[in-house]
């Protein structure tokens, strides 16, 4: 069961939450049905193939249109009914919209559309004026009357890596993080088990120091927090090729919230008393504290004030925050330095309690 959480699932839910998000190659697969085979139908269905980001497919009817938008085959459809170059030649024409309301990018695929149809609209408006004034050659004055009045000042930089292995490394790093705490807390269950059995207490008959003894234990939880990190670490890069960023920063963060993570082990193996008890407490705790940490979601999609919540009751948010930062902004060990220092407090209270509880215990001879 151990090794299922420790080697398994954190891949099978990085793979699934990395292929929700869309490469950067992808393109919205839209079918053109024309209806009308007129010249002004002919025009709208070539400036859709010359926007960027649309691939038109044109074999398309109405019916197949609609049964592959259902199945996912494609994100929308534009029908131009019959009618519809007499309409534009009239002054007016409507072109029909088909895509599904409950897709996610249902939103998007609406504007970018409206705004390629808006543009082939203006166009032909303007030519029509400029022929009805009596001018020549309208439909190129009216393309560069278009592309005038068009014109911005916009400046477009493109954020992130351009490598298809970023799409994972917001869920191999959010699962990483998850799983460090929670399979330390459940860790937890074999601090239990010894005072049960009463392996600490006889232990602590002999020469052994019961702070060598809570070391040794806190050590090992490091261990299992810090080696499932690198497992994680390794196969993302290797599987999903994620990119990391800084390794120093990476190392520091998996050093850090190794550390917090070993002591939230020790303080829950010191607090409960059945070994049962750390896997009903540990999870729950664990997967709420990440799904607050921003381990499941993107946290900026969260309101304002889960965001703040984030960053009190979690060291997640700090731990995520920080490998985010560095594999996407290049940031440094000296631009992180409050995600560090948060860490080491987080580590510090954990470790103060931790001591505390557990040494009472021993001292006790507690079961």
């Amino acid at each position: 069961m151990a090794l299922f959480f420790y080697a398994v699932l954190p891949f099978v839910l990085i793979f699934a939450i990395g292929s929700f998000i869309p490469a950067d190659d992808v393109e919205v697969v839209l079918a053109a049905v024309d209806e009308d085979g007129g010249t002004a139908a002919e025009e709208l269905i070539a400036a859709l193939e010359a926007t960027d980001g649309f691939e038109v497919k044109l074999d398309y009817d109405r019916r197949e249109a609609e049964r592959d938008i259902r199945i996912g085959q494609l994100n929308a459809a534009v029908l131009v009914p019959e009618g519809f170059t007499e309409g534009v030649d009239a002054g007016g024409a409507t072109v029909e919209v088909l895509l599904d309301q409950a897709a996610s990018d249902s939103t998007l695929v609406r504007s970018v559309l409206s705004d390629a149809i808006d543009g082939q609209a203006a166009l032909v408006t303007v030519a029509q004026e400029i022929e009805s004034a009596g001018g020549s050659d309208a439909e190129a004055l009216a393309r560069r009357a278009v592309e005038s009045t068009t014109e911005s000042e916009v400046e477009v930089t493109t954020v992130g890596t351009e490598t298809e292995g970023s799409n994972y490394a917001f869920a191999a790093a959010g699962q990483m993080i998850l799983f460090m705490f929670v399979n330390s807390l459940t860790a937890g269950a074999g601090f239990i088990e010894m005072r049960r059995k009463g392996i600490l207490s006889r232990a602590s008959a002999g020469p052994v120091d019961p702070g060598d003894m809570l070391f040794g234990l806190g050590v090992s939880r490091f261990l299992i927090a810090v080696s499932l990190a690198v497992v994680v670490t390794v196969m993302a890069a290797l599987a999903y090729g994620v990119e990391w960023g800084s390794l120093w920063v990476l190392a520091g963060i998996i050093l850090f919230f190794g550390v917090v993570s070993a002591a939230a082990s020790a303080l829950i193996g010191a607090l409960l008393t059945e070994p049962d008890a750390s896997v009903s407490v540990g999870i729950p705790v664990g997967l709420a504290m990440a799904a607050l940490g921003g381990c499941m979601f993107p946290l900026f999609l969260a309101p304002e004030g889960i965001q703040i919540a984030s960053r009190i009751f979690t060291p997640h948010a700090w731990a995520l925050d920080g490998i985010l930062s560095s594999a996407y902004d290049g940031d440094t060990l000296v631009d992180l330095w409050p995600n560090f220092a948060v860490l080491a407090l987080w580590a510090v209270v954990l470790l103060t309690l931790a001591w505390n509880f557990a040494g009472r215990t021993m001292r006790r001879g507690s079961r």
